[in-house]
C-alpha cells in the first residue's frame, strides 16, 4: 500500500501518466482518498488535462472538512483557469469558497496565494473592461461607429 501511495505523486515519479493510474488504481481500491484525488488532478493538470483535473480537484473543493487539501484543490481550480484566460470564472470560484481567505483555516502562505490570485484576476478583468472602452473610444472618434 505504502508503495502505491509513493507511486501517486506526481512530484515523485518522471510520468504523469504514470501517477494518474496509480492513483486511479488507489481510488478505485480503497475509496475517499483526497490524497490520491488530487495528486490525480495534479497530474491531469500536469498533462494539461484540465478538464479532468478540474473533475477531481471539485469533490476536494466540496468536501465539508477544514483541511489544506481543500484549500488546495480551490487554488488548483482557480489558477487552472487563469491559464485558461477564464478570469470571471477564476472570481467565481473565489466567491464560492471563501474559506480560502479565512486566516484560521489557512496557512499564511496560502493566504498570500489566495489573495494574490484574486488581486491578478480583478485586474485582469479590469484591464479587458479598461481595453473595450478604449477601442469603443477609438472607434467613435475615427469615425468607424455611428452615434
Amino acid at each position: 500500500m505504502l508503495d502505491i501511495k509513493i507511486k501517486c505523486s506526481p512530484l515523485l515519479i518522471l510520468s504523469k501518466n504514470q501517477s494518474v493510474e496509480e492513483c486511479t488504481h488507489l481510488l478505485d481500491t480503497q475509496r475517499d482518498l483526497a490524497a490520491a484525488r488530487y495528486n490525480r488532478a495534479r497530474s491531469y493538470e500536469g498533462l494539461k488535462n484540465y478538464d479532468a483535473a478540474l473533475e477531481d480537484f471539485a469533490p476536494i473543493a466540496e468536501d465539508g472538512s477544514e483541511n489544506y487539501i481543500r484549500d488546495g484543490a480551490v487554488i488548483e481550480m482557480e489558477h487552472i483557469n487563469v491559464l485558461l484566460g477564464k478570469y470571471a470564472v477564476e472570481l467565481e470560484i473565489f466567491k464560492k469558497y471563501p474559506f480560502v481567505f479565512d486566516a484560521s483555516l489557512q496557512p499564511p502562505e496560502d493566504l498570500a496565494v489566495a489573495y494574490n490570485n484574486r488581486c491578478f484576476a480583478h485586474s485582469k478583468g479590469n484591464l479587458r473592461i479598461l481595453h473595450a472602452r478604449e477601442t469603443q473610444v477609438s472607434a467613435v472618434g475615427d469615425g468607424s461607429q455611428s452615434a
